[in-house]
């Protein structure tokens, strides 16, 4: 049996060196590259699209991504059907190691896009949700097939693989029972542009719950910055991020007007 292998392997071989040498080669090639055109007028037509205005978001991206998968797709199939034409043993023995391989690599993505499906189908985790999963806690922006993108309080994005939920202890907070957030901070004087950014900082801050109202205004000297958060155990984190968030904006206006003084004061005291 081995040695029929090695024989049929023998005469595949040379198969194989009279098929790249033949007009096979050139239809391969033709193959390769209508598939390069075809991707090459996609991009084309999706920038053509997005000098009209339509496609903006994330939509189109996706669609064009997609077709580009299906044209690589279409155009392996048919450059491996014509492998396994001129070298059917080979063509199979390749393709298992291949298969198992890629079995291999893709195990984890495997994992995340099972529980990802998981999530999605039986709605678990939502955008708007605040999750703590060990040390990371935030909002959740985004709940994809292979993972969640989570806003921390610092404003970082956090990519959490999906599997990790199903292993772990995770908390998920929701907005059904909102807890008001106030916090203060004191101003030399008033000012309403510090209320105004204030506003869009609490407007973007990862404790807010989404599509709640947000409150920023003066009383007397100090500056007063409303939220809603989802629970009581959100609320100290919560009020120290925005204060603290509100503190580094006070302090580089501060530093930016000072540098501005010094450097107008040597102009002042010319003649």
């Amino acid at each position: 049996m081995n040695q029929d292998l090695v024989v049929a392997l023998s005469v595949e071989v040379e198969r194989i060196g009279a098929f790249f040498w033949g007009t096979s080669l050139l239809s391969i090639m033709a193959l390769v590259l209508t598939g390069w055109l075809l991707s090459r007028l996609l991009l084309a037509g999706k920038r053509v699209a997005e000098r009209l205005g339509v496609g903006h978001d994330h939509r189109l991206h996706i669609a064009v991504r997609w077709m580009n998968l299906l044209i690589f797709v279409a155009v392996s199939g048919l450059v491996l059907r014509r492998f396994f034409v001129a070298a059917p043993v080979m063509t199979g023995l390749v393709a298992i190691t291949s298969a198992a391989g890629l079995m291999l690599a893709l195990a984890r993505p495997l994992q995340n896009a099972i529980s990802g499906a998981s999530l999605i189908l039986r709605g678990r985790v939502r955008e708007g949700d605040h999750i703590e999963l060990d040390d990371h806690a935030g909002t959740v922006r985004e709940v994809s097939l292979l993972r969640l993108r989570v806003r921390d309080a610092d404003g970082q994005t956090i990519l959490i693989p999906n599997r990790l939920l199903q292993d772990r202890v995770v908390t998920v907070s929701r907005k059904t029972h909102l807890v008001p957030v106030v916090a203060q901070v004191a101003l030399s004087e008033p000012d309403r542009v510090a209320v105004d950014v204030a506003r869009q900082s609490a407007l973007l801050s990862p404790w807010r719950a989404p599509g709640t109202p947000v409150r920023a205004y003066m009383d007397g000297l100090t500056l007063v910055v409303e939220l809603q958060t989802w629970s009581e155990a959100s609320v100290l984190p919560g009020r120290l991020a925005l204060e603290s968030s509100l503190d580094d904006q006070q302090t580089a206006r501060a530093d930016a007007k000072r540098e501005v003084r010094t450097e107008s004061k040597p102009l002042e005291q010319r003649p």
